[in-house]
């Protein structure tokens, strides 16, 4: 079976990685695409090259990457996309030389309905995944399955036409946790991600670790990673955005790596769960009932309840290294054994050959 997995990245992001990479424009596309993949940017949701093994022929496309997109197409003797837009627009044209049986769709609000009913090709199944919020005027009709680790999500999909929704959480790829095993332990608590009016609960969560660092006497260092409008204390806290292996580097030198969840969602979903553990860094997340389908909380991860609590656990574990570190350990094995890439991307077969 043809597997085509189409994904977008962040536009900043692949600013940042032609710029620290300038050479890479020059290559031919299958090189880049090795030299992005390699990169790790969302490497939780690269899918398609761990279906290789399972008798899958893929190919994994992203959508918006105006040099990738344009060297594909020069290769093909095509019009070379100028912009994202553009770039967007040759998928259409990647679908129906590619003629996937199965279409893995990662932005299906980039890519939803519209874009399936211009296609040239049906593929046997369509699927798609989102665990976001979700913008008016969406339409999913055509989408056979629709993925995600959010029940409002789930049910959303539903009413905008999805024949089928399905439970499915991401993993994390254990050549990323090799490579950085030996990445030393050097900032106190660290925390990597977005900052919107969809996160009003984690900005105000980091803002109370950000004041409680300050505070005299608190003996602890932050270091933020945040994209996005950060301001007041969280604005001295912030060292700015990181990318693919930056930011699973800078999750690796932390000791404490912590995890609030977008507004929209549960507590217990985001990819940043399978990121810090799979780095082997102690993840502090919030408390949930759901938390144990993954990780056993107090022995694989470690929770708080409430902003006060927070704190008070940064400091105790902090002060002891010991029991930080058996968590932490603990934590990186039940990733790497249940949440691999391997093992998501195993279920997710299971599901495809049971579709078709």
């Amino acid at each position: 079976m043809r597997l085509q997995q189409i994904v977008t990245y962040y536009d900043v992001y692949l600013g940042t990685f032609h710029r620290a990479a300038p050479d890479v424009a020059a290559l031919p596309y299958d090189r880049q695409l090795d030299r992005l993949l390699a990169d790790g940017f969302s490497a939780g949701h690269v899918l398609a090259p761990y279906f290789r093994p399972l008798g899958f022929e893929t190919e994994f496309v992203v959508a918006n990457w105006v040099s990738g997109q344009g060297q594909w197409a020069r290769e093909r003797g095509i019009e070379p996309p100028a912009d994202p837009e553009a770039a967007m627009r040759l998928c259409v044209e990647r679908v129906d030389r590619f003629r996937p049986d199965i279409l893995l769709i990662s932005d299906p609000i980039g890519l939803d309905a519209r874009f399936l009913r211009s296609l040239a090709h049906r593929p046997r199944l369509v699927m798609a995944w989102r665990q976001a919020s979700i913008p008016d005027g969406t339409d999913w009709r055509g989408f056979d399955i629709l993925l995600s680790g959010d029940d409002g999500c789930l049910r959303r999909a539903q009413e905008l036409g999805a024949r089928r929704t399905v439970r499915f959480r991401p993993g994390f790829p254990r050549w990323i946790a090799e490579m950085l095993a030996d990445e030393p332990r050097r900032n106190d608590v660290v925390f990597c991600g977005q900052i919107s009016r969809e996160h009003r609960e984690r900005a105000n969560g980091l803002a109370r670790v950000a004041e409680a660092a300050e505070r005299s006497g608190a003996g602890f260092g932050t270091d933020f990673h945040l994209l996005g409008d950060a301001e007041g204390i969280l604005a001295r806290h912030n060292r700015g955005a990181l990318w693919g292996m930056a930011m699973y580097r800078a999750i690796r030198h932390g000791r404490i790596g912590l995890n609030v969840h977008i507004d929209i969602t549960g507590r217990a979903m985001n990819i940043r769960m399978q990121e810090t553990t799979g780095l082997g860094t102690m993840l502090l997340t919030e408390a949930d009932p759901s938390l144990g389908e993954q990780f056993v909380p107090g022995r694989e991860v470690e929770t708080y309840a409430s902003a006060g609590e927070l704190t008070e656990k940064i400091r105790y574990f902090l002060d002891h290294p010991d029991k930080r570190e058996a968590i932490a350990r603990r934590g990186q094995e039940r990733c790497l054994r249940d949440w691999s890439m391997e093992s998501r991307v195993t279920e997710l077969a299971d599901l495809i050959r049971g579709a078709i």
